[in-house]
């Protein structure tokens, strides 16, 4: 028989939301829509950064966290369901 892998819990944070989960980083706005789009599922969302030097860039983040805690209960639940690396990030 065939496990599931858990469902990202899509609750509310239990405080103000202060850390999300990044998936990953590009220069390329089409890049991150289409790794965006591996995880609709977890309600993946974009965050565009202007970084001195280096241009801008698209980050790709699920989730809105109150505390670290939640962040990294998400992020294993995360890895286990979609077999890829997520990171900690503050809002």
């Amino acid at each position: 028989t065939k496990v599931e892998p858990p469902k990202l819990d899509k609750k509310v944070p239990a405080g103000p939301a202060k850390f999300s989960l990044q998936l990953g980083s590009f220069q390329s706005k089409e890049e991150a829509d289409a790794f965006m789009s591996q995880f609709t599922d977890a309600a993946p969302y974009m965050v565009t950064s202007d970084i001195p030097g280096k241009g801008r860039w698209f980050r790709v983040r699920v989730g809105k966290f109150a505390t670290t805690e939640e962040a990294a209960k998400a992020k294993g639940d995360f890895e286990r369901q979609h077999q890829k690396i997520a990171y900690i990030a503050p809002l």
